[in-house]
């Protein structure tokens, strides 16, 4: 009987944890595999990329996503913000284009490094900015997120 209770709470924990990873994936016909998740909405917030090699290599990237009505020509400067108080500045390329009504759409993509990976697995990111954008983010859900492509 406690096996039977332990197995069905087992499967339960994997179908909720499966249920919180809506991952997007798409295959290329170069043989890449890119599994996407968000985090907010899309055009707001985080999203992660994993792009598989056929090798079975896989690298993956982290989009960043914020909107101002104010128009400005970003520096390359990216700053993250995490609950421990701590932040971490990022020389990376922050990209704009028009959004929708008065809106302006600001971006960031950053292939992750083994040690910024660790730290946004262990340690919840709260917030980023891009140039002097800011944009806060559910901690939690990033780090959920991100698990969900391991």
């Amino acid at each position: 009987m406690k096996k039977a209770v332990l197995l069905l709470a087992m499967v339960a924990l994997t179908f909720g944890m499966n249920a919180q990873c809506n991952i997007r994936s798409s295959s290329s016909m170069s043989g890449k595999t890119t599994e996407s998740i968000y985090v907010g909405t899309v055009g707001q917030g985080v999203s992660f990329h994993k792009v598989t090699e056929k090798t079975g290599e896989s690298v993956t990237y982290m989009s960043l996503d914020t909107r101002s009505t104010y128009l400005a020509s970003p520096s390359n400067e990216v700053k993250l913000y995490f609950e421990d108080e701590s932040s971490l500045k990022l020389s990376k390329e922050v990209s704009y284009d028009s959004g929708t009504g008065s809106y302006w759409n600001y971006s960031s993509f950053i292939r992750l490094t083994p040690s910024l990976k660790d730290k946004l697995l262990k340690t919840p990111l709260i917030g980023f900015e891009l140039y002097i954008f800011e944009q806060s983010v559910d901690g939690v859900k990033v780090i959920s997120a991100l698990n969900c492509l391991q």
